[in-house]
């Protein structure tokens, strides 16, 4: 009675492997079966604790897509991708929400957006001092571009909107006239100018990603308070030798005006935690090495520098950190060239490792 249950999973099992390498892959299960892939991660966050969560990946596949998947090519233009996800971690916070990103007309337009609710109980940190505060509400982001022209350059605008209940505990008695709880409404909008000559959207190889967008926040979109954000990104990727590929990221946020504690620019890495370094502006740069080791197993190795500054008086003034780390991936579907693993990382006696979809950028 054995033999029919050994031999219905050999054969649901060929459904996985790729016929080009016999390599375990889920390519055609993603693309052809409209499958899930189920991302689970662990969070290691150190302002919110340790917990986890899961995401839930759904790829829609075009005409152009099928007749190259069906050939045993790798697609050209990105993917559009839905994506629902939800996790929680040790200090009752927790997050539910799902997205989207899309690529139409030949990758003329592309979409990105996505909406959420939780409740996020986390470490403020006022110079060597953290404050705990609760941050619970929802947000909906929404982000349009045309491609300008056939070039590598689009132009677009970005909406972003919060509703946050926002809790102190300063850790001593408040008087009745103080509120504990106020809640901010944030409604932003801004042009959005994007570069983007990467040859793969989740594991690139090459090209160059630089993106300008500064976001207004103001009383006639809904906002409390009138303040203005300016983010910057930029990744570059060369592949210097068949099996080595090295990357740099260089990000920075600069706010001006009334912003809100929690909207202030912060340095973002993996390793430090989130709203540990906090100011007025905030630099985040990593460089990033890949190295691929045996068939579809690759190792990589970072290390990142960050700043942060302003004129806050309640943070501690100007503040450099390092970072550094290093994990592994596995190219899990050929055909989008999509890789997942995990990280592991360090700042400053901090450690946290992560679940990765790609480049981990």
């Amino acid at each position: 009675m054995w033999l029919p249950t050994v031999t219905f999973a050999a054969g649901a099992m060929d459904e996985f492997m790729d016929p080009t390498d016999g390599q375990f892959d889920v390519s055609n299960f993603l693309l052809e079966k409209r499958g899930f892939l189920l991302n689970p991660f662990i969070i290691t966050e150190p302002s919110i604790g340790y917990g986890g969560g899961a995401t839930l990946l759904f790829f829609h596949e075009s005409a152009e897509d099928k007749k190259k998947r069906e050939k045993g090519d790798v697609l050209g233009l990105p993917p559009s991708v839905s994506f629902v996800l939800g996790g929680g971690t040790e200090t009752d916070s927790w997050l539910a929400g799902g997205g989207h990103f899309g690529s139409y007309l030949k990758d003329r337009i592309r979409y990105q957006g996505g909406a959420g609710y939780g409740e996020f109980n986390i470490d403020f940190y006022v110079g060597d001092r953290d404050i705990d505060y609760t941050l619970k509400g929802v947000f909906v982001s929404n982000q349009l571009v045309a491609r300008l022209a056939d070039s590598n350059f689009f132009l677009g605008a970005r909406h972003l909107f919060t509703r946050l209940d926002s809790e102190v505990d300063f850790g001593i008695p408040l008087p009745s006239f103080i509120p504990s709880s106020v809640i901010f409404y944030s409604s932003g909008v801004g042009p959005v100018l994007r570069f983007d000559s990467r040859d793969n959207i989740f594991t690139p190889d090459t090209g160059f990603e630089i993106e300008i967008a500064p976001l207004f926040y103001t009383e006639e979109l809904g906002s409390d308070d009138d303040y203005q954000i300016l983010q910057t990104t930029s990744r570059g990727y060369a592949q210097v030798h068949e099996k080595l590929v090295l990357a740099l990221r260089v990000d920075s946020e600069w706010s001006f005006g009334d912003t809100p504690f929690f909207a202030l620019p912060a340095v973002r890495a993996r390793g430090v935690p989130a709203t540990r370094y906090q100011n007025e502006y905030s630099v985040s740069s990593e460089f990033q090495g890949r190295w691929n080791v045996w068939k579809r197993w690759s190792l990589i190795g970072f290390a990142g520098l960050g700043w942060s500054g302003g004129d806050i008086d309640a943070l501690d003034g100007s503040k450099f950190v390092p970072s550094g780390g290093g994990g592994f991936r596995y190219l899990i579907a050929r055909l989008l060239k999509l890789q997942m693993g995990m990280d592991f990382a360090g700042s400053e006696g901090e450690f946290a490792f992560y679940f990765q979809i790609g480049t981990g950028w």
